[in-house]
């Protein structure tokens, strides 16, 4: 039921960005391990491929269950098919990729990808002919594994070679990518601030509300929060201060949900253990 795991995938990825930031790395990995449990049986229902007595909502479930797949399977299997895919598309033929599920397959092979595949995605960006074709790869290529590709990917999103109305996409990509990337894609955005500023002098104030977004977005900590505060106190953006003030209250909230989670059996590999 489509209505059903859309809700599920919302609440599962909205505890996923609250553990993975702020939980021990013993009990993220526990959580991890339970979704991607959970969504195995629908996932092997709902298969990769299209079928001819697919309706509309059948489509948006497979795309929402193969999404989640991206985010929580361990799945050697899985993992297997998504390389397959992307293998095919590198060779030159994207007959197995179509456009509903090449994040996600990006993602999954990204995660456990190296420089090969770093190299694959950008090779993908320079050949692409349309914007929906770069945007796939801006908004999946952060999840590289390794964490100097990561700030190989922040360094290019400002390096003038990204569209300036695009360039925010990738940073996104790195700071959801995994929890040593949240502070990284913070301490980026401030040391590249005025050269960042610069850029967008001209531009919509919207371009620095999505910069600073997912700059700082990811935090689920007070003093996170306080640091933010006074870097953007010390470096005033009156034309974004209500998106900084939305970020700051964003983070002040999810710190506060994860100190509730922390004190409950959920903070125990005693509760995990036996799902």
């Amino acid at each position: 039921n489509y209505t059903v795991w859309d809700a599920m995938s919302q609440a599962l990825i909205g505890f996923d960005n609250i553990l993975m930031a702020g939980a021990s790395d013993a009990i993220y990995d526990h959580f991890v391990k339970f979704c991607g449990n959970l969504i195995s049986n629908v996932a092997k229902q709902v298969g990769w491929e299209k079928k001819d007595s697919d309706g509309h909502l059948d489509g948006m479930l497979r795309e929402t269950v193969i999404s989640l797949l991206a985010r929580f399977s361990r799945d050697e299997e899985v993992i297997a098919e998504a390389r397959r895919r992307f293998d095919n598309l590198i060779e030159g033929d994207g007959s197995l990729l179509p456009d509903d599920i090449k994040e996600p397959v990006f993602k999954l092979v990204l995660k456990r990808g190296g420089e090969k595949e770093y190299k694959a995605m950008r090779s993908l960006h320079d050949k692409a002919e349309t914007n929906i074709e770069k945007k796939h790869v801006f908004v999946t290529i952060g999840n590289i594994a390794d964490m100097a590709l990561k700030k190989d990917v922040l360094e290019w999103a400002v390096s003038g070679e990204i569209k300036i109305q695009d360039f925010f996409y990738p940073v996104g990509s790195v700071c959801k990518s995994s929890k040593a990337a949240v502070p990284m894609t913070w301490e980026f955005f401030k040391s590249n601030f005025e050269k960042i500023s610069t850029m967008l002098k001209a531009a919509n104030p919207s371009l620095m509300d999505a910069m600073i977004t997912y700059a700082a977005n990811g935090f689920c900590r007070f003093d996170a929060a306080d640091e933010v505060e006074a870097f953007f106190k010390e470096n005033p953006r009156p034309q974004n201060q209500r998106t900084i003030a939305q970020v700051l209250e964003a983070v002040r909230a999810n710190a506060t949900f994860l100190e509730r989670v922390l004190k409950t059996p959920a903070n125990t590999e005693a509760f995990w253990q036996p799902l």
